[in-house]
């Protein structure tokens, strides 16, 4: 379980960082959201919005258009992971 299994569960790392976390006062939610996902959906979501951020700095994409895309790729790995806890 854990980093590299992908089975586990990033509610640890989001405690161990809390310091690093800038809108603290969301914590339930983010906690809440660090239970259900796994870490290969954790890895997912995070391509998706280097991938955004590389469309908008590299390629000049449309910046909206890249933030909407990655929106919906966000949505559909929390609607997975939700669908699978």
């Amino acid at each position: 379980a854990g980093r590299g299994g992908g089975s586990g569960r990033p509610v640890h790392a989001c405690e161990a960082a809390w310091d690093l976390v800038i809108n603290r006062d969301m914590r339930e939610a983010i906690l809440r959201q660090a239970s259900i996902i796994d870490m290969t959906s954790l890895m997912k979501a995070l391509e998706i919005v280097e991938e955004a951020r590389g469309a908008i700095l590299q390629r000049n994409a449309n910046p909206r258009l890249a933030f909407e895309t990655m929106l919906l790729g966000l949505r559909g790995i929390l609607c997975a992971a939700s669908s699978r806890s």
